[in-house]
C-alpha cells in the first residue's frame, strides 16, 4: 500500500473511531442524565410524601398519648349550643352592629329544616349604615364565636352614602 493510502486509511479509521466516540457519548451519557433528573425529580417527591407520614403519625401518636386537641368542649358548644338561645343571638347581632356603628331596623326569627346531626334558626335583620360599615359588620359574624351562615344579602341605596341592608343569616343548634 502507498503511504498516502496508508495515511487515508488512518485518518478515515481515527474519524470513525472519533464519530463513534461521539456516538457513544450522545446516546449513552445524555439519556443517562435525562434518566438521573427523573430519578432526583422522583426522590424529591417520594421525601415529601414520607415527611407528610411522619407528621401524621406524629400527630396520631399526640392524640393517642392523650394530649388535648386545640379545640375545646366548651368552644364546641358555643359554635353550635344545644339549644336555640335567640337571647344569645339577638345580643351578638346588636353588639356587633353598635360596633360598627350601624342602625338595627329589625331582627326576626324563623326556624328552619332539621338535619340528623343539627338543626337551624334563621333570622332576618335590617341595618342602616356604609358599605365600610357592613364588611366590618360580616367579618364580626364570621369570626363570631357561635357558628353563623350569611343566607342571603339585599342592599338598597339611600341617601349621602348610606344603604339599608337586610340580611338572612342562619345559626345552627344541636
Amino acid at each position: 500500500m502507498k503511504p498516502q493510502n496508508k495515511q487515508s486509511v488512518n485518518s478515515a479509521f481515527s474519524f470513525l473511531v472519533i464519530f463513534l466516540v461521539i456516538l457513544g457519548i450522545f446516546f449513552g451519557i445524555v439519556p443517562l442524565k435525562k434518566d438521573l433528573k427523573e430519578i432526583e425529580e422522583k426522590i424529591s417527591i417520594e421525601d415529601k410524601k414520607l415527611q407528610e407520614v411522619e407528621e401524621k403519625i406524629k400527630k396520631i401518636s399526640e392524640l393517642e398519648a392523650g394530649e388535648k386537641s386545640s379545640i375545646s368542649k366548651e368552644q364546641i358548644q358555643e359554635l353550635i349550643p344545644e339549644a336555640i338561645k335567640q337571647d344569645e343571638l339577638i345580643n351578638k347581632i346588636s353588639s356587633f352592629a353598635e360596633k360598627n356603628d350601624m342602625e338595627l331596623r329589625g331582627l326576626n326569627f324563623s326556624k328552619s329544616g332539621a338535619r340528623e346531626d343539627f338543626q337551624s334558626v334563621v333570622f332576618s335583620t335590617t341595618l342602616k349604615g356604609s358599605y365600610d360599615q357592613l364588611v366590618s359588620f360580616l367579618k364580626e359574624v364570621e369570626n363570631s364565636s357561635r357558628f353563623m351562615n350569611i343566607e342571603s344579602l339585599n342592599v338598597q341605596s339611600e341617601e349621602g352614602g348610606i344603604y339599608s341592608f337586610s340580611l338572612n343569616i342562619k345559626a345552627f343548634y344541636l
